[in-house]
């Protein structure tokens, strides 16, 4: 059984391209009518959608406003020209722009802005029904915040590129609507930026008019302030003036400087001659200023000739010679004249001290003045560039002001489109969307991978037995017999339980043989008595079997079908034997003999004990010795004995019968037993030894299992469902 499991587990692992293709024929059908259905609901749904329509325009946004300007600067690109055009963007984005277009159509005229029905205009399917169904369509939209963002809705702004291009595009239910929004947008746009760049130019052409004329006020005031200055203060020219004034002043600061070096060096002298004016004649013959003076040095000179002439006649006379005499009294005279000389010089160096000092002084005097003056010069010269200063200001003021209000009404002149439709939308013939058939190909498409992923989802959730190949592989056990199904309206034929006795050329009659042959095969060494036929849950067809395996024994033996399906008994109701007959449980108990309780059916050689009065503990009775007992007993009457048991998934009536048996038949229902269950009823009866020797499978659809098996189909076992 653990081999098994890993075997499975293995196979589980793998993808079989076979069974994928089996899974898609097992359930084509299905795939194809949901794809039909979902493929038809969706072209209705198609059909039934009102065509949208779709216009474009195309517009050149230009990179700035035509002026007076060089070629130069008609090429120059602009380092924020993405962001200039980035701008241009959102204002064709903008809502005001959108309201003006809304306003300038008079959208409300058109019925999916308007206040009409707009399912009015819807054909199909929708005109079969009831039209409240659809009120929700027909809302009034009359409010213009509404209307402007269901507009916005269907418009579309797009950029083209590397280039200077924007794409206007608008959808609408008319294709008249969808022309006229995208080329309105577009000249909404123009004329819209032209109008308010002109009430730009005339508010800026007004607000410069009343600033000149103030500007003109100042500027008069203030030239009117300046001339009254000049006038006040008698100037004629500041420069001139102001250059003569400096021209003295500099004249008289280098004469009061020669004066200050001259009355130094006088002030020294005199100072010096003062000092040695009672000095003796050789002291004052030192200074310098009677040594330089010419007359003192001819004096000198006519004294030094006088000495020379007695220093001649002293060497011939004697010192009273006349001669001596009268050079001496000669010599006397020079110096005498000397001396008064060295005094009048003496005399003129203070007198030269005194005009020097008065000379300065004038000049002192006069440089004061002078620099007041200047002084005075300069204020009034401080005071005119003010006043000149706030003339000159205001005059550029005013020219700039004056040069901006004729640029501005220049500017006027040449106001031009900030931009131009290229191509304008034009009214299309065909509608944008819905692509109809695009949409129903993909619905088609998309229905039938998604019903192929249901198939393949049931067909993993569904974990049921379809063939004899998934009974051998999940249960590890042979397959005896494969009982076709079948439906029947015939009420006689209808009793399932002696379908044997009914039709013995069936297909049913020949399958039940064939379990019986292989039951009889696998008992060749060992005798085969007794066998318990079961099953995993309720209602697999273990009775049928039981019931009809009794009925193809008993054409060649003598044969006891035993109903010890305590819980559920069910083969005396199927053969019309009264529930009051005593049954196994009487039996087993004792208070009935076996003449009692077993009845012989209509079928010869077969015998039937029911299971009579179900007991409270049909399992202690099963598993009593008593039970035992009776079972072997009644083999030495019998050739054969058939017990139809309980399942083995609720109760453990199986588990107790399999062991008093030699034989056990597992019977499993295809489409129906879940085999995991099954899996684990078959663990359970292995786990005490239980003597399986296979599996009936059960009401088996051929046809279906030719779609998990082509041999079913190629050796003609399809054909077995189609049998009455």
């Amino acid at each position: 059984m653990e081999n098994m499991t890993q075997q499975q587990t293995i196979d589980d692992d793998e993808i079989d391209l076979r069974q994928l293709i089996a899974v898609l024929r097992r359930r084509g059908g299905g795939i194809i009518g949901f794809s039909l259905l979902a493929t038809l609901l969706t072209a209705l749904f198609v059909f039934s959608m009102e065509p949208v329509y779709r216009a474009t325009t195309m517009l050149l946004i230009e990179v700035g406003n035509a002026k007076a300007i060089s070629i130069d600067e008609v090429y120059n690109t602009d380092s924020q020209q993405s962001d200039y055009f980035k701008t241009q963007f959102e204002i064709l984005k903008s809502r005001e722009l959108a309201r003006r277009v809304v306003q300038k159509l008079n959208i409300t005229q058109y019925p999916e802005y308007g206040q009409g029905d707009a399912s009015a205009s819807i054909t199909g399917w929708r005109s079969w029904l009831p039209q409240y169904i659809f009120e929700t369509k027909s809302v009034k939209k009359t409010d213009e915040l509404t209307l402007t963002a269901q507009f916005m809705g269907n418009l579309k702004i797009e950029p083209v590129r590397r280039s200077q291009l924007v794409k206007i595009s608008f959808e609408s239910h008319s294709a008249i609507l969808a022309a006229k929004a995208a080329n309105q947008l577009a000249q909404s746009y123009i004329k819209g930026d032209l109008e308010a760049r002109i009430r730009m130019t005339k508010d800026a052409s007004e607000m410069l008019t009343t600033r000149l004329i103030d500007l003109r006020k100042n500027l008069e005031q203030s030239e009117r302030m300046m001339q009254s200055y000049r006038d006040k203060s008698d100037l004629i020219d500041v420069e001139g003036v102001r250059s003569i004034a400096v021209k003295q002043l500099n004249e008289l600061s280098s004469r009061l400087s020669e004066e200050r070096k001259t009355f130094a060096m006088t002030k020294n002298l005199y100072l010096q001659v003062n000092k040695l004016k009672q000095a003796p004649l050789e002291q004052l013959e030192t200074i310098p200023a009677v040594l330089k003076h010419p007359l003192v040095q001819r004096f000198k000179q006519n004294e030094a000739q006088i000495e020379g002439n007695i220093s001649d006649l002293s060497k011939r006379y004697g010192p009273k010679h006349p001669k001596m005499k009268s050079a001496m009294a000669e010599l006397a005279s020079a110096k005498q004249s000397t001396f008064k000389q060295i005094m009048s010089v003496l005399d003129g160096v203070g007198k030269e001290y005194e005009i020097s000092a008065a000379n300065m002084r004038s000049l002192e005097s006069e440089l004061s003045g002078l620099k007041l003056e200047v002084k005075n010069i300069n204020r009034k010269e401080q005071q005119l560039r003010i006043l000149e200063r706030d003339v000159t200001t205001n005059r550029r003021i005013y020219d700039m002001f004056l040069n901006r209000f004729k640029e501005t009404n220049v500017s006027g002149d040449f106001q031009s489109t900030i931009a131009r439709v290229i191509d304008p939308a034009i009214v299309s013939d065909m509608p944008f969307k819905p692509k109809k058939k695009l949409i129903i190909l993909l619905a088609l498409a998309l229905s039938v991978m998604f019903g192929m992923f249901i198939a393949f989802l049931l067909e993993y959730l569904d974990q049921t037995f379809k063939t004899a190949d998934d009974v051998e592989k999940n249960l590890g056990l042979p397959v005896l017999g494969i009982i076709p199904h079948s439906e029947h309206a015939n009420p006689e034929e209808d009793k399932i339980h002696r379908r044997a006795s009914l039709d013995s050329q069936s297909v049913f009659s020949e399958t039940i043989r064939s379990i019986r042959t292989g039951i009889m095969l696998s008992g060749i060494d060992d005798e085969i008595k007794t066998i318990v036929i079961t099953s995993t849950i309720p209602d697999e067809g273990k009775t049928t079997v039981a019931a009809n395996l009794a009925i193809t024994f008993g054409q060649v033996e003598k044969v006891l079908l035993i109903d010890a399906d305590m819980r559920r008994p069910s083969l005396g109701e199927n053969f019309e034997i009264p529930k009051s007959t005593s049954g196994l449980a009487e039996l087993v108990a004792g208070t009935a003999t076996p003449k009692e309780c077993i009845q012989q059916l209509s079928e010869d050689n077969i015998w039937l004990l029911p299971a009579g009065t179900v007991p409270p503990n049909p399992l202690e009775l099963l598993s009593s010795k008593r039970f035992s007992d009776v079972l072997k007993a009644l083999g030495q009457n019998f050739d054969r004995i058939i017990i139809d048991s309980a399942p083995t998934q609720p109760v453990s009536d199986s588990m107790v019968l399999s062991r008093l048996s030699d034989v056990v038949v597992y019977v499993v229902k295809a489409d129906s037993t879940n085999y995991k269950l099954a899996q684990h009823g078959v663990k359970r009866m292995h786990s005490v030894n239980a003597p399986i020797i296979g599996v009936v499978l059960n009401a088996l659809n051929f046809k279906k299992a030719a779609k998990y098996h082509s041999s079913y189909d190629y050796y003609g076992y399809a054909d077995y469902s189609q049998e009455s």
